[in-house]
């Protein structure tokens, strides 16, 4: 595929991820950016949104190490968990322009988000009412919205590895839970973050 196919097809791709991600059946406006305040109109569009964002930062590469379906090379094993996105296809194009000029600011919003995706926070004092317990955990913001937009788009009987994610982060924070004790847990974790996390960060992710 010709560098300037592969661009034209990605900046469509991309356009109407975002179309589908920020409109009036999702938020309450002003949809005018700077996003300010964004807030959901229902809790059934916020779902929407992190369905939608969660398959924003899936990867596109059928396997590891692997050109995407669009011919762009695959990240290394050591990349940033945003490489592993459409992010590294949507940065390709945006730092190697074949149909316009280059322009910095286009790749300097992507490599934005994608820094703030990759970095770690810390939630304290988040209680998992399904174990009785309390820890304060800390995870990046990629990791976070990859598992609870699974949440929202599956059934439990698809969500064996993400509740196994959850079981080795909390692991990892001194909780140990059994793997049915995991996919209450992953319920909880799922409740706090679409509770607090999606709304406080609608504005940034928009």
């Amino acid at each position: 595929m010709e560098p300037i196919e592969t661009e034209v097809i990605t900046l469509n791709i991309a356009w109407a991820m975002i179309d589908d991600l920020v409109n009036w059946s999702i938020f309450d406006g002003p949809l005018d950016p700077p996003f300010k305040e964004l807030r959901f109109n229902t809790p059934e569009s916020a779902r929407i949104f992190l369905i939608l964002l969660a398959d924003l930062l899936s990867d596109p590469h059928s396997k590891q190490n692997s050109p995407s379906a669009l011919g762009i090379a695959g990240p290394s094993q050591e990349a940033a968990a945003s490489e592993r996105s459409y992010l590294r296809q949507l940065n390709h194009v945006a730092r190697n322009p074949a149909l316009l000029g280059a322009s910095s600011e286009f790749p300097e919003s992507i490599s934005r988000f994608r820094t703030w995706l990759d970095a770690e926070f810390t939630s304290p004092n988040l209680y998992f009412q399904s174990v009785g317990e309390t820890r304060d955990i800390k995870m990046s913001r990629f990791l976070a919205i990859r598992i609870c937009g699974d949440v929202a788009k599956h059934n439990p009987a698809r969500l064996s590895s993400r509740a196994a994610k959850i079981r080795t982060l909390l692991g990892n924070h001194g909780l140990q839970l059994s793997e049915d004790e995991s996919f209450l847990a992953l319920q909880d974790f799922y409740e706090w973050f679409t509770q607090t996390f999606l709304g406080y960060h609608a504005s940034t992710m928009a």
